[in-house]
């Protein structure tokens, strides 16, 4: 009986344990003390539990709180990232506050330097498009991804959605942020098995032909568990008013997408569609 009730008392004393051990940051980029010669395009944030982050804020030493597009987080995740603005040299610190699952709030900081303002180098190149009416003028890509284009990583459908505003902005920065490097993609009877390949292939086209339509959503589906979501939007597609294109079509586009410490990635497209 008296071991019994030794055992009974373990078991007990192990499942208090794991009731009450609070959820917390095991991880940041920038990591707490980080001396960055790059600005880092983004903060994230680590907990070793499902949690909501209410609130972010990051803080430059001498001047003005960066403006950030956080919004609170609806949904309970262990990996959050925000989308960062050009930061200049100095020093930053960053605080957070989260509520973890039994409604526990947690608040905590840290801080990093960065030493040089120069972008992290982007070696991915899109082929410009040749311009029949004006041959000798540079096609451009437009648009650059900037704070007030920044996707929200943080739900697929937001992700999903923001795909197609960069491709209507032709703003191939925010679509290799958001793509996986291994993203493989259906289109036209024919494969693409990278990004690379995209960029190389049917993006140019994709983000002219996308400038010149209006796409109406007309309904969206998530199938989503922690790691993988498939997100199905059935929508209509119309030529923008003056646009000497005749195109009105009902389009099936089905994309899957993984969790990452960036958020979330876009790792397949299938394009379907039909003339109305």
């Amino acid at each position: 009986m008296k071991l019994f009730k030794t055992l009974a008392f373990a078991i007990l004393f192990l499942c208090s344990a794991q009731v009450f051990a609070h959820s917390k940051l095991i991880n940041s980029e920038p990591a707490n003390g980080a001396e960055l010669t790059e600005a880092p395009k983004q903060i994230t944030l680590a907990f070793n539990r499902k949690v909501r982050l209410v609130k972010l804020e990051v803080l430059q030493e001498g001047a003005e709180a960066v403006k950030t597009e956080f919004k609170p987080s609806m949904d309970k995740l262990t990996e959050f990232a925000v989308i960062l603005p050009a930061l200049t040299a100095g020093s930053y610190q960053v605080k957070w506050i989260a509520m973890s699952g039994d409604s526990h709030k947690m608040k905590g900081d840290f801080s990093f330097s960065l030493s040089s303002a120069l972008p992290e180098a982007d070696n991915t190149t899109v082929p410009e498009a040749k311009d029949a009416t004006a041959s000798n003028q540079k096609n451009e890509v437009a648009n650059p991804a900037t704070a007030e284009n920044a996707i929200d990583h943080q739900t697929p459908v937001s992700v999903v959605n923001g795909f197609t505003g960069a491709l209507q902005r032709s703003d191939a920065e925010q679509l290799k942020i958001i793509m996986a490097p291994e993203v493989i993609i259906f289109e036209e009877g024919g494969v693409e098995a990278s990004f690379a390949e995209y960029a190389a292939g049917h993006l140019k086209s994709d983000m002219a032909f996308m400038s010149k339509v209006d796409k109406t959503i007309k309904s969206q589906q998530v199938v989503e568990d922690s790691k993988l979501a498939t997100v199905v939007t059935h929508s209509e597609l119309r030529s923008k008013t003056g646009v000497q294109m005749a195109v009105h079509s009902s389009m099936l586009e089905t994309m899957v997408l993984k969790q990452t410490t960036a958020g979330w990635k876009i790792i397949h497209i299938h394009w379907s569609s039909q003339k109305i």
